[in-house]
């Protein structure tokens, strides 16, 4: 989630304390804690906009917070950590001594976002997983975008996945999983996320977007193809007005279509009426 997060109207991944849409995902990860023999990397996929790095910071900050009273036995208890609370807030800051995030940063040449995870923050993962914990608890680690990491920023991922250290937890998301090593994508278990509905998305946008009008609410939740970030990118940058204008286009084009089609029939058609019959000739008449 690292690019055009300043233009978003949704809050940042790390400060989102609203979560809907994605119980199943919920309920996968919450069934492994509740057993007691939580796998140590998980691999978040799905399309772009629908949750993935708003659910690993939830995971995040119910792993540290040692989860609920009576934690195993039980995959109901939810994932919500009050967003007053202490852990909360550390993570939300980064600020959390047994917490990490790795993502594209800016270059320090050019200021802009990288378009690649570099090696050298990957390298931070294993240098910070040998440290024991603050808390004596868990320690967590967030790869975002992590198809974005160069080769050789998945090579050191790799090492780490293969011999990963006790308490420790990796949580990667990435909008194209299949752009992974296989290698690193087998070490973790895998919570597709879906697309969400157009209900759900409809009523984030309610949320989120109530600026808009309820016209074009209802508009952007049908053609966000089931992304709350999507129709939110939409709702910034004029989607609406430029999918109105296509559309005015596109049917206008039909009409134009449908008239010429309409006319060269038309002009192909033997012209018989109010004329004699045509003539038969004696071959055509044999």
């Amino acid at each position: 989630m690292a690019e055009d997060e300043e233009d978003s109207k949704i809050p940042k991944p790390r400060e989102n304390d609203y979560f809907v849409g994605q119980a199943a995902a919920e309920h996968a990860f919450l069934k492994s804690w509740a057993s007691g023999r939580l796998h140590h990397a998980w691999l978040l996929s799905g399309p772009r906009g629908v949750g993935k790095a708003t659910l690993a910071y939830r995971i995040a900050r119910f792993v540290l917070s040692g989860g609920p009273p009576g934690l195993f036995g039980a995959a109901e208890i939810g994932l919500d950590v009050p967003s007053e609370a202490l852990i909360f807030r550390q993570v939300r800051s980064g600020g959390h001594p047994d917490f990490l995030t790795i993502e594209r940063t800016a270059d320090e040449d050019t200021k802009r976002v990288r378009s690649v995870i570099i090696v050298d923050h990957v390298r931070q993962i294993s240098e910070f997983l040998h440290l024991k914990a603050a808390h004596g608890g868990w320690r967590v680690v967030i790869v975002d975008e992590a198809e974005r990491m160069n080769q050789n920023a998945a090579g050191a991922l790799l090492k780490i996945l293969e011999e990963p250290p006790q308490r420790a937890l990796l949580l990667l998301t990435s909008h194209v999983p299949g752009r992974l090593l296989a290698t690193i994508r087998s070490r973790c278990r895998q919570i597709a996320l879906a697309t969400l509905n157009e209900r759900t998305v409809s009523d984030l946008l309610d949320r989120y977007a109530a600026d808009q009008n309820a016209a074009d609410r209802m508009l952007l939740a049908k053609i966000s193809g089931g992304s709350i970030g999507r129709a939110l990118d939409m709702a910034v940058g004029g989607g609406v007005e430029v999918y109105k204008e296509l559309t005015t286009q596109l049917r206008t084009w039909r009409k134009i279509r449908a008239s010429d089609e309409t006319s060269r029939v038309a002009s192909a058609a033997p012209k018989r009426l109010g004329g004699a019959p045509p003539l038969r000739t004696k071959r055509a008449m044999r």
